[in-house]
C-alpha cells in the first residue's frame, strides 16, 4: 500500500489521530476511564477509515433483486465512483463492467 493515495491517507490519518489523542489527554485529565474510552474511540475510527479505504479499491458489489412488479433486476454498487446502478439484464451488467475496466 505504497501508492500516493495511501501515503496521503496515512499522513492525514496520523495528523487526525495525533490531534484526537492530544485532546483526549486534555479532556481526560487524571481520569483513566476517560482516556481509555478516548483510545477505544480512536482505534474504532482508525479501523473504520481503513475499511473505507480498502473498500474503495474493491470490486463492485452486485445483488440480484426483484422490483415491485416481480421483474428481475441487478443492483450494482460501485464504491470507487460512489454510485449505484440498476440493470434489467445480466448482459447489461456485463457491458457496464467491461466499460468500467476499459477506462
Amino acid at each position: 500500500m505504497n501508492s500516493p493515495q495511501s501515503a496521503q491517507l496515512d499522513s492525514s490519518t496520523n495528523a487526525q489521530s495525533a490531534r484526537f489523542l492530544d485532546q483526549a489527554l486534555i479532556d481526560s485529565g487524571a481520569n483513566s476511564k476517560g482516556l481509555l474510552r478516548a483510545i477505544a474511540t480512536l482505534v474504532t475510527n482508525l479501523c473504520e477509515d481503513m475499511a473505507c479505504a480498502i473498500s474503495k479499491t474493491a470490486e463492485p458489489t452486485i445483488a440480484q433483486k426483484r422490483d415491485r412488479d416481480g421483474n428481475m433486476t441487478w443492483q450494482v454498487t460501485d464504491s470507487i465512483a460512489q454510485r449505484r446502478f440498476v440493470f434489467t439484464s445480466e448482459d447489461q451488467v456485463c457491458e457496464w463492467y467491461e466499460q468500467r475496466h476499459k477506462h
